[in-house]
């Protein structure tokens, strides 16, 4: 069989797990860094070559070219393939091309992993064999196994946007807040690649409080919905009695909301959207009940890490964004006692984001800690609504949290920024959080 001559643009990750998947192929892996972090790890491959440091490319004799998701579709060497009659494809695309298997897809600014994660224990708690990866965990390509019933994939937008549209078993758009700008130009074409997911599901999930996920035009799959509030049949909710709130499909109860471990409203609406996908899976209540009583936070998304004189320290640096740290503060408030706040800090790379929206959370905040490069924006927008201080680095502003944080109050890191202004990644930022929360005195 002739061997198929690919490219691989980017040395990340993703297209780490390409090499390994591609074994079959002639391959070589382009990436415009001149020093990519896991240039000295690339996998064992029996024909393969590597070139950094290039901003353009012949590609004539290429059969076919895979890009990464964190190459924008204006890179360079994106333009420089486009110029060829040659097929661009991503990781998922091939993944889809190799699963035999059922697959489950979430998308959303926020809660994806978590929504992700619940899905797949959901289906683990009922019996099947499951795997889950894709933006959380393992890459889709190494989930790839014959023993297999479900697969359960979280999905960026990034992904999403060249991704070749597949059937699918369940889609869920979980919320569309303000991120990526930068990458698609508009907060509707944000949404649309979102919704892309859409088009050849069988079980199409929208959340009924945000507009921005509600499929658009014509959707082949059976739709429904979840939200916080009483459902319509076949959808998923909330309702109250004289001495319960339950989670409801439609009119009927399944287990008392309480049953939940992991606080706030945010994961009440996560477990919702995941039973919501699973709308054509046989899930006994049983499984919804152990998974609901067993779930932990993932790590960096609104993790407890200790309680230091009746103050509660929470680690959120997932919150990558403003729509993130909304989410956690509102998550976060109904937990309070009625004299508790919340210290909050934030700050780093905002993005170009707009902060305005931080305002709404003044009533339940206690003060704001801020630090890194875009504090000083922050500030101008919450100065004069709740009292404010600036930290040189993360170490000083969990210093400065303790002694304004009193009993009763929660301390939340949801930066509402990225972290690479002072950090390798958020993973290594919340790892310093917990490391200096963890040295304070009891």
């Amino acid at each position: 069989m002739t061997k198929l001559r690919t490219t691989i643009i980017g040395m990340g990750l993703t297209g780490q797990s390409c090499i390994r998947h591609l074994q079959n192929d002639e391959l070589m892996v382009l990436d415009t860094r001149n020093n990519p972090a896991l240039i000295s790890g690339l996998p064992a491959h029996p024909a393969l070559s590597a070139h950094i440091g290039v901003k353009t490319w012949d590609f004539r004799g290429v059969d076919r070219v895979v890009v990464s998701p964190g190459v924008a579709l204006n890179d360079s060497l994106v333009l420089a393939a486009r110029r060829y009659d040659i097929r661009l494809s991503s990781d998922i695309d091939l993944f889809f091309d190799a699963a035999r298997a059922p697959v489950f897809a979430i998308t959303g600014t926020n809660g994806k992993s978590t929504a992700t994660a619940m899905t797949g224990d959901l289906l683990k708690a009922a019996g099947y064999r499951v795997a889950v990866g894709g933006n959380i965990g393992d890459a889709a390509l190494d989930l790839l196994s014959t023993e297999v019933d479900y697969y359960v994939l979280e999905l960026s937008s990034f992904q999403i946007e060249r991704l070749d549209i597949r059937p699918l078993a369940g889609a869920v758009v979980l919320n569309v807040t303000e991120d990526h700008i930068d990458r698609h130009g508009s907060m509707d074409t944000y949404a649309a690649t979102k919704r892309r997911l859409f088009k050849r599901s069988a079980v199409v999930v929208f959340n009924r409080e945000d507009p921005l996920t509600r499929p658009v035009g014509c959707v082949s799959g059976r739709v429904t919905s979840f939200g916080l509030d009483a459902p319509s049949a076949g959808s998923w909710g909330i309702r109250r009695d004289q001495r319960e709130t339950w989670f409801v499909r439609g009119d009927a109860r399944c287990i008392p909301v309480r049953s939940l471990t992991l606080p706030g409203l945010h994961n009440q609406e996560n477990f919702l959207s995941a039973c919501a996908v699973l709308d054509d899976v046989s899930l006994p209540a049983e499984a919804l009940h152990h998974t609901a009583s067993t779930l932990k936070a993932l790590p960096h998304r609104c993790e407890f890490v200790r309680e230091r004189r009746g103050v509660r320290w929470y680690n959120d640096s997932k919150a990558t964004n403003v729509g993130a740290t909304i989410a956690a503060v509102n998550g976060l408030a109904p937990t309070l006692g009625k004299s508790g706040r919340i210290v909050l800090l934030a700050g780093g790379d905002g993005k170009g984001a707009d902060f305005s929206p931080l305002v709404g959370l003044v009533p339940m905040l206690r003060g704001v800690i801020l630090y890194g490069r875009d504090a000083s924006r922050i500030d101008k927008v919450v100065n004069g609504h709740v009292a404010t201080r600036h930290a040189d680095d993360l170490e000083t502003a969990v210093q400065d949290a303790a002694k304004i944080a009193i009993s009763g109050d929660c301390v939340l890191l949801a930066p509402a920024c990225a972290s690479l202004d002072m950090f390798a990644n958020y993973g290594e930022r919340g790892r310093r959080f917990v490391a200096e929360v963890e040295t304070l005195p009891a």
